[in-house]
């Protein structure tokens, strides 16, 4: 299954903004179908709260698609969690498959001690480093 990342994405600003309001103490909630905004306790600090509220108002269209679509949220997330568990099962079957490719080259190829990569050296977000980057031996 291919992910639609634009299926997630397109809710990437409005769970920015949520997040903005809950960590300045605001509470949201829906009513009438429509997200309304309070403070979450007297001490709230009233000029701060204005401002993320005002940010919350100049993105609403992207903060009320996550207040107003319940169901397109449930199919997004379910969507990308299938496609994230047969991702992680294909990445688990390959990396298993790659290591063990990377040791048989290393014992046939001994003199190469050098990084997969060539001089640039293996990613340094890799899920997997060779041999010769992680400063492991060509055993196993």
């Amino acid at each position: 299954m291919k992910l639609n990342e634009d299926m997630l994405r397109k809710f990437e600003l409005g769970i920015r903004m949520i997040e903005t309001a809950y960590s300045n103490n605001l509470k949201l909630g829906r009513r009438e179908g429509r997200l309304h905004i309070t403070a979450g306790n007297k001490d709230i600090d009233r000029e701060q709260a204005g401002l993320v509220a005002k940010i919350l108002q100049r993105n609403s269209d992207a903060v009320q698609s996550i207040a107003c679509d319940q169901d397109q949220i449930r199919v997004v997330l379910a969507e990308t969690q299938a496609a994230m568990a047969v991702t992680y099962e294909w990445l688990m079957e390959n990396l298993d498959l790659w290591d063990r490719l990377q040791k048989v080259y290393r014992k046939i190829y001994t003199e190469d001690t050098a990084c997969i990569r060539g001089d640039k050296g293996c990613l340094s977000d890799a899920i997997a480093v060779c041999a010769a980057c992680s400063g492991g031996s060509n055993a196993s």
